[in-house]
């Protein structure tokens, strides 16, 4: 009886300890599966920090952190993996493509990569912020600015909510990169964002932000300036902005089209005027032209303005000089004083000369060079 219970004690043993032994390898195999699953291969505390391979990302040495981990570093701790989340050797790879690659093509190929991981929701937020510092930190602007527009496009929830975990003197210039595509997805939302800023703030994302209106709606761009515009206290420079986006998106002649349809007021008057001073910074003979074939009346005043504003960089007396074909005196005298600060300030030598003889008046010629401190 005691060999029976013996031999089986024997037994019970060895079946127990192959349990316990089956269980332990079992559970580590499936926690390194799952590692491997997810794409991360975590090491061990003593290893961390010192990785076998470099980074791929700013030709940093050996040893340097990925972007992922530079992130990691900078908000302290990590977060749970997303099932979308990319490898930190996948966003490496997709940055140092679409920045270090020698062929344009290939850096092509990686920059859509990215945008259509994103399109696709196939890249985490905390992914594309990453390649964004990444980018920004490579000095890759373009790349840059299209990534923060994509960002606009199709992650604008959490771009919206990120918003409130950013410093303060960082949150400007995050508007500004993904407004654009915010906009021109969601005119309303963008909308909402741009008039909850202050008035310093919003005068440095409105470019930005009529850029994505442009895109989403020129009408709706139109709309929009038409509808925020206080007249009693009104400033010509958010439709002179509008109509250059307009001019980059659409091309001169549409854009002149635009603003002669538009109706008569301050508004028309300034895109009028912003069109001929781009035209007119572009080509000067072919807007001087334009101007001369405009009859008489306010259109071609305005035209005046704008190539005048435009040119006095090039050729300041010829600018000048064309002020006088201004019919309407009281633009004229604005006209005048405001292009001929400029030309005093960049050239005082030449504005004096150009005054002795053109025959306008002291009073004109004194609030002209009036608090202005030449170059």
């Amino acid at each position: 009886m005691k060999r029976f219970f013996s031999k089986h004690s024997i037994w019970a043993l060895i079946t127990i300890s192959t349990f316990v032994f089956g269980k332990q390898w079992s559970e580590s195999s499936r926690i390194t599966d799952g590692r491997a699953e997810s794409g991360v291969l975590q090491e061990s505390p003593e290893y961390r920090g010192t990785p076998q391979g470099s980074s791929s990302v700013s030709g940093r040495s050996v040893g340097s952190a990925s972007v992922r981990d530079s992130q990691k570093a900078k908000k302290g701790a990590d977060k749970p993996r997303r099932d979308n989340q990319l490898s930190q050797d996948e966003v490496d790879l997709l940055v140092t493509d679409s920045i270090k690659s020698r062929s344009p093509i290939e850096r092509r190929q990686a920059m859509d990569q990215i945008l259509q991981k994103m399109r696709n929701s196939e890249m985490s937020f905390e992914d594309a912020l990453a390649i964004g510092e990444a980018l920004k930190e490579q000095g890759a602007n373009d790349e840059w600015k299209l990534l923060g527009y994509a960002m606009g496009v199709y992650q604008s929830e959490e771009a919206i909510a990120h918003l409130g975990k950013i410093p303060a003197e960082e949150r400007v210039g995050f508007i500004e990169n993904i407004i654009p595509g915010l906009a021109s997805e969601n005119a309303e939302l963008a909308i909402n964002l741009f008039e909850s800023l202050e008035p310093n703030e919003q005068a440095k994302v409105r470019p930005e932000f009529l850029e994505g209106l442009v895109d989403n709606n020129a009408a709706v761009a139109t709309d929009y300036i038409y509808d925020s515009s206080d007249l009693e206290n009104y400033s010509w420079l958010p439709m002179a902005e509008l109509t250059r986006e307009l001019l980059k998106d659409k091309g001169l002649q549409p854009a002149l089209d635009w603003a002669d349809e538009l109706p008569q007021g301050p508004q028309r008057r300034d895109a009028w005027s912003a069109a001929y001073a781009v035209w007119a910074s572009k080509d000067p003979v072919a807007a001087g032209e334009s101007v001369n074939q405009i009859p008489d009346g306010t259109d071609r005043n305005l035209a005046i303005n704008g190539f005048v504003s435009a040119h006095v960089h090039q050729d300041g007396e010829m600018a000048m000089t064309w002020i006088d074909a201004i019919s309407e005196p009281g633009l004229r005298d604005a006209v005048m004083i405001r292009v001929g600060r400029q030309y005093f300030q960049r050239d005082p030598a030449a504005a004096t000369r150009w005054y002795s003889s053109s025959g306008v008046s002291p009073s004109i010629w004194e609030r002209v060079t009036n608090s202005v401190e030449p170059k």
